[in-house]
């Protein structure tokens, strides 16, 4: 640093002397050395010429210290950012040494679906090196043909603005196919809003866990009802079967809804919960496309989800090596013998029916599922005594009960809040009863909910351009296929099919419905089972 100010002191020491010289030159040329010498003597202004030198190079050597330091301090942020840039490249290395070992794929995307930057090695792994031409979904290798339109409709929503960020976010599908694996993502926006970081994970063996945990709690719910009740799964499996053929065979579109929605019902009763998914989604695919029947496809993932059900719980039936079995045929041909009494005749009749009190306790098991997943507090009573029914006269019937207990449960009673507001107790309670009388069994399903509101279905009747000015039409109104007091569709209720197919049923087998209710107060549904069927009855036979 004190060379560099010397030098620019002498510099300026150099370049100073040059004005002296040339004043003494000139002196020298006008009067000679004597005048020179003379001027040098007494020539104030020449001494101001001498003396510029030194002020000349004192300013110098101010300036090349000024320039030292500022050249250090040059030097020294040099330093510094040859420091922090180390710094920077050691944690950037450093993070891409973590992302690159995570199970997680990392990849930044823009709001045109563009990769920006690189992806995290496991990404790679998975779906290969991106090109700068690929579109995420193609990069992805995503079997679902709708994954690319979908997420490219969110990146429109978020680049446009269209709703918040969080709202669209939630929107963007979730899970997408590649190849045999099955992958799930979040989406996180980026700070500035223009991109957003991608975490894909493999979740195909979650899922397959997810499934088969799933497909063991039915196993066992199932296994639970056939141990207490094996003539029940048996008719079940006469029930589906023969609902499965009318499903897939009818013409008709009302009978192939009313067949699959029976489906659905009777299969969540007794615990095969994927058999009553499975109709439900096609129930939904049926409703988007407008197609009145189902198509070969969905005809075969029926058949082939209940195949699979049957099949988990099929070797746990019971071989109820101390039950004695005796043929209906028998009984009947003792009971029509002359040898025996009139009771006794009734009495082996009656033996040849299915006891109610399991058919009602299985009812009860759906309704507490129903219940637990609308969030509603209810109290079932299951009481039949000694009640029997006679399924081959009434089996379709009972296989459609199902629809009053989801009905009672999704319509009838109110929430746990709403009944707290009316003064009523937050725990509803739903009455299921079985009695034999002269006349017949007489079933009844009871809720203490809101009752039902004549007024209310009147007007959404008038809408549907349906009559409703008398009590008998406001009720046929109510069993209208596609009438339903709710608003939208679940896989509980809502499509306005069960209540309608659970009374046109009875009638034709037979069976006197009514119905008693009471705003405020709660409804209830009664159904008069004859114990001896009219011959015009349509009798299904028992396979």
């Amino acid at each position: 640093m004190n060379s560099s100010r010397l030098r620019w002191g002498l510099w300026g020491a150099l370049f100073g002397l040059c004005f002296p010289l040339m004043a003494l030159g000139i002196r020298w040329a006008q009067t000679g050395s004597a005048g020179a010498w003379v001027a040098l003597t007494t020539d104030p202004l020449l001494w101001i010429i001498v003396t510029a030198p030194l002020f000349l190079g004192v300013f110098a050597a101010l300036g090349g210290h000024q320039h030292d330091g500022l050249r250090g301090l040059t030097a020294e942020l040099e330093d510094r950012v040859k420091e922090r840039t180390a710094d920077l490249v050691s944690a950037v290395d450093r993070l891409r040494l973590i992302t690159d070992n995570v199970a997680d794929g990392l990849l930044t995307i823009d709001l045109d679906g563009r990769l920006v930057g690189p992806a995290s090695a496991q990404a790679v792994r998975w779906f290969g090196e991106p090109t700068d031409r690929s579109g995420l979904a193609e990069w992805l290798k995503a079997d679902d043909p709708t994954f690319g339109d979908l997420l490219a409709m969110g990146l429109d929503q978020i680049r446009e603005d269209i709703l918040p960020v969080e709202l669209t976010l939630e929107q963007l599908p979730r899970q997408f196919q590649s190849g045999d694996r099955q992958y799930e993502f979040d989406a996180r926006v980026i700070p500035g809003g223009r991109e957003l970081l991608l975490v894909i994970r493999d979740a195909t063996d979650r899922l397959a866990l997810a499934r088969e945990r799933a497909a063991s709690e039915e196993r066992h719910a199932v296994i639970a009802q056939m141990l207490r009740d094996p003539g029940g799964f048996q008719l079940f499996r006469t029930d589906c079967e023969h609902l499965l053929e009318e499903a897939r065979e009818t013409d008709s579109e009302a009978t192939c809804k009313k067949a699959l929605h029976t489906l659905k019902g009777n299969s969540a009763v007794y615990g095969f919960c994927r058999l009553a998914s499975v109709c439900h989604q096609i129930e939904d695919e049926l409703q988007d496309s407008g197609a009145p029947l189902l198509d070969e496809e969905q005809g075969k993932r029926l058949r082939e989800t209940y195949a699979d059900s049957i099949q988990q719980v099929a070797a746990f039936l019971p071989d109820e090596a101390d039950v004695v079995r005796v043929s209906r045929e028998e009984l009947l041909r003792l009971a029509d013998s002359g040898g025996v009494s009139e009771h006794i005749r009734k009495t082996l009749e009656r033996w040849t029916h299915e006891p109610l009190q399991p058919i009602l306790d299985r009812l009860v098991s759906h309704g507490e599922r129903v219940a637990e997943r609308l969030g509603k507090q209810v109290d079932f009573v299951a009481e039949a005594g000694d009640a029997r029914v006679n399924l081959d006269a009434h089996g379709e019937f009972i296989a459609q009960l199902c629809h009053v207990v989801r009905n009672a449960i999704d319509h009838g009673v109110e929430s746990p809040d709403a009944r707290h507001a009316a003064n009523k107790p937050k725990r509803a309670t739903v009455r299921l009863q079985a009695t034999d009388s002269v006349e017949g069994t007489l079933l009844s399903v009871a809720d203490d909910g809101r009752g039902i509101d004549w007024e209310q279905i009147a007007e959404k009747a008038k809408r549907l351009g349906l009559p409703a000015a008398t009590a008998e039409q406001r009720l046929a109104a109510l069993l209208c296929d596609g009438f339903s007091t709710s608003d939208s569709v679940s896989d509980i209720s809502g499509r306005g099919v069960g209540l309608g197919s659970v009374w046109t049923s009875a009638k034709s087998l037979g069976i006197h419905p009514s119905l008693e209710t009471r705003i405020g107060q709660g409804t209830r549904m009664l159904f008069l089972m004859p114990h001896e069927p009219p011959s015009a009855t349509r009798i299904r036979a028992a396979s």
